[in-house]
């Protein structure tokens, strides 16, 4: 069949691409995705099977998720709307969290695959992008482990890109509409989206062959859509600045220092999270098809390539000008992990014409590997905590020690928790009580005559100071309230125990001592 090639006034056609490899071929569409499905079906029943408690994003979710708002901080909300449902619709627990999270990096693989095939025309190509995401440990690894937001910016990533290449194949307006609707809710995913967005689009535009895409009058149409859905997001950061801006501490803007320090440490860490994002990859690519021979390559990948290569070009140069100018010194790969997504896609493009079935297979294997001692090592880092000195939020007692406190509250009883992760499994095992901490308790206007202040004594026996200055809205002698003590044994240790301790605050709050623990009593608007 004779290659396509784009032109300014012609797309791709999508005709091009060839029917599925043959029988032969392993694994096929149908085996891989038979083979991701049972993968991730496993990871959710290790995960819900292994611990009652959640760590540290996961808790933050089941406190975030008490009611719906247009903003929860300084991540966007979407990842929190959808996991409300979720819990709506199979209850707050941990087969919740962890069912939603397996969808969307199931999702992952199948935009990736997706994207690569039709950019090459080849099955070959695509099943080797899917598979060799699991040759980046962010995805492989940390996604599965903890993260929430990175997962659902991944998937819009890909999914944006799917969406550019289908429409680079087929200009029908449909395209037009579902690639606004990824823009928009990429940029309520997670802030950093917005980088691979603008770099997508602006190697788009450098492109003779995709440029008249943005110039096409139903481009509007895209924006028509991208824009309702962030806006309401995008009026919260407004009126809520501080809140919106509060983890760019985590980039650690050194003011103080030389600039020229401040720009090394800054180069260096994007250059360190970079090669560890895609080390591996890169290392397996070179072991797998160094000198395999090399097939005549379709003229219209050649786009792509450049697509990808330009739009990681455009948003690395926005990363070192984040560091040389706002210096910024510390990136990690987790911030990374929206724009990085798409190596294997264009590992696949560039190599698509050394891409056989032999390697393929060899490829696969390495990915079964992966998932046999990623299955392995996620329960036995908590099932052997003990004899390896290790201390994971999984093994806490939780469940035990929320058992424990339930006597204390009465319907009008508020907990405020030390930190988030406490706050989260507190709520996660008492699921009918509102559970805050002191920066969030805004979220979640609630009145409550009687107040419970909860922290982990084991870390820290004192009362913790953000919960000495919540306590001083309340007339209460904090030198005459004596803590009450719970203890439970972790999970899966022999000796290790873990101690909450409780005050209870039963006074009414002070009328000029700022916020009121009965505030609230009238419902928010979402946009407060």
């Amino acid at each position: 069949m004779p290659s396509v090639i784009l032109r300014q006034d012609q797309p791709l056609k999508a005709s091009g691409l060839p029917a599925e490899a043959g029988s032969g071929t392993f694994p096929s569409r149908q085996q891989l995705f038979v083979l991701l499905a049972a993968y991730f079906a496993l990871q959710v029943v290790i995960r819900t099977l292994l611990s009652n408690s959640a760590d540290l994003d996961e808790a933050e979710q089941v406190l975030l998720a008490q009611r719906l708002a247009w903003g929860y901080g300084s991540q966007p909300p979407l990842y929190t709307w959808i996991q409300i449902a979720f819990f709506s619709a199979f209850g707050t627990s941990i087969f919740s969290l962890s069912l939603f999270k397996n969808l969307l990096l199931f999702c992952i693989y199948v935009f990736t695959y997706s994207s690569a095939r039709r950019m090459t025309r080849s099955h070959l190509a695509g099943a080797a992008a899917a598979i060799s995401l699991l040759c980046l440990p962010e995805v492989a690894w940390e996604s599965q482990r903890d993260l929430t937001h990175s997962v659902i910016a991944s998937t819009l990533a890909m999914a944006t890109l799917w969406c550019l290449v289908c429409l680079s194949l087929s200009r029908k307006t449909r395209w037009f509409a579902l690639l606004g609707a990824c823009a928009g809710l990429g940029l309520v995913s997670k802030y950093n989206y917005a980088f691979w967005l603008l770099g997508l689009v602006l190697a788009a535009c450098s492109l003779r062959e995709l440029r008249r895409l943005f110039l096409d009058r139903r481009m509007l149409l895209a924006l028509i859509v991208a824009t309702p859905v962030f806006l309401p997001n995008g009026l919260w950061m407004l009126h809520h600045r501080g809140e919106a801006l509060a983890a760019t501490s985590k980039f650690d803007f050194n003011q103080s220092a030389s600039w020229l320090w401040t720009a090394g440490v800054g180069l260096w860490n994007i250059a360190t999270a970079t090669a560890s994002y895609a080390g591996p990859l890169l290392l397996i690519a070179l072991i797998v098809f160094h000198h395999a021979p090399k097939r005549p390559a379709l003229p219209e990948t050649r786009v792509y390539r450049r697509l990808l290569f330009r739009a990681l070009l455009i948003v690395c140069g926005a990363s070192i000008l984040l560091v040389l100018g706002f210096r910024a010194t510390d990136l990690r790969g987790r911030w990374l992990e929206p724009v990085l997504v798409c190596l294997p896609t264009l590992g696949a493009v560039c190599l698509h014409e050394r891409i056989d079935e032999g390697r393929l297979k060899i490829l696969a294997g390495f990915g079964l590997c992966v998932m046999a001692a990623v299955s392995l090592i996620m329960p036995g880092r908590i099932l052997l905590a003990e004899p390896l000195h290790r201390e994971e939020p999984l093994n806490r007692p939780y469940a035990a020690l929320a058992a424990q406190i339930r006597p204390l509250l009465q319907p009008s009883t508020l907990i405020v928790a030390r930190s988030r992760l406490l706050a989260g499994n507190l709520r996660l095992n008492l699921p009918r009580r509102t559970v805050v901490t002191p920066e969030t308790a805004d979220l979640f206007p609630a009145p409550a005559s009687r107040q419970l202040l909860v922290w982990n004594a084991s870390l820290r026996p004192a009362l913790p100071e953000t919960l000495r200055e919540w306590a001083k809205r309340f007339s209460v002698d904090l030198r005459k309230v004596r803590p009450r003590y719970f203890t439970a044994l972790y999970k899966f240790h022999r000796r290790k125990r873990m101690t909450l301790a409780v005050i209870e605050l039963q006074e009414p709050p002070l009328r000029n001592g700022g916020v009121s623990s009965r505030a609230g009593t009238k419902p928010r608007r979402m946009l407060d």
